[in-house]
């Protein structure tokens, strides 16, 4: 994995500390999650997990567009998706019934933990620069943000039942159709991802990125998934591993059909 030189070098060495502290932290926690083991800093560690991960985006994306545009792109991710979840937790609205609990960090007014809208710009973020960068000049504008609300549905398939069942994030109310989750939550996700791109595409339109680009994205996508695919195998949950082979193969596919050359939209 390639660091590029964006800014300067004091910004470089900054996106590499992070860049080194997430990766360190990312093999940690598959040692500890797939052994079940507790740590002494308890649900803060997968929110500081979350929250590196966030951060390296946010640098990686800082490195191709001015500070302005990267922290309203920022925003639009979180305090869209963090309304959403805080209206879906009080009313089921658009997900189903569900509750969070204080397993995946500091809650905010008692409702949504810090860490879920930070988690969808992680998921969401970077599926929609690989779809957008991998479609660009192909009439993209309306099938970036379907393709990449599939994607997002996929990988909630998989984030579910390691999220629900094992770590205890957040419990859903009365029966589900898939490891107790229920259909309309899949609905809401696609929903919200769409609206989520399909800003992106529109409001705040940003450049494609290269191949070799999107290696830091692909990355963060990449292992914040397997993280969740390694607790549910490890709890016998083995219906997760069919939809990521299919998710890794799809991402494979997108990164592959991103351009080398840079494309203006």
């Amino acid at each position: 994995m390639s660091l590029f030189v964006y800014r300067s070098k004091r910004f470089n060495r900054f996106y590499g500390t992070v860049f080194f502290f997430y990766t360190i932290w990312f093999l940690v926690g598959l040692f500890v999650l797939g052994f079940g083991l507790e740590t002494p800093m308890g649900p803060w560690a997968d929110f500081v997990f979350i929250a590196s991960a966030a951060l390296l985006l946010l640098l990686h994306f800082s490195g191709y567009s001015n500070l302005g545009v990267t922290l309203l792109i920022f925003a639009v991710f979180t305090l869209i998706s963090g309304a959403v979840e805080t209206v879906g937790a009080l009313t089921g609205v658009p997900f189903g019934s569900y509750e969070y609990t204080g397993a995946f960090g500091p809650v905010l007014f008692g409702v949504l933990p810090l860490s879920i809208p930070l988690a969808w710009w992680v998921v969401v973020w970077p599926l929609h620069c690989l779809i957008h960068s991998a479609l660009a000049g192909k009439g993209s504008i309306i099938l970036v943000p379907i393709y990449t609300a599939i994607g997002a549905v996929m990988a909630d398939l998989i984030i579910e039942p390691a999220a629900t069942l094992v770590q205890g994030y957040w419990i859903w109310e009365g029966p589900g159709v898939y490891y107790g989750v229920p259909w309309v939550n899949f609905l809401g996700w696609f929903g919200t991802a769409f609206v989520l791109s399909f800003l992106a595409q529109t409001l705040l339109p940003h450049s494609p990125f290269k191949r070799e680009e999107l290696k830091m994205p692909v990355w963060v996508l990449s292992t914040t998934i397997f993280s969740f695919v390694v607790v549910s195998v490890a709890h016998g949950k083995w219906g997760v591993i069919l939809i990521a082979a299919v998710f890794y193969f799809l991402v494979w596919r997108f990164f592959r059909s991103a351009r080398s050359t840079s494309l203006s939209q």
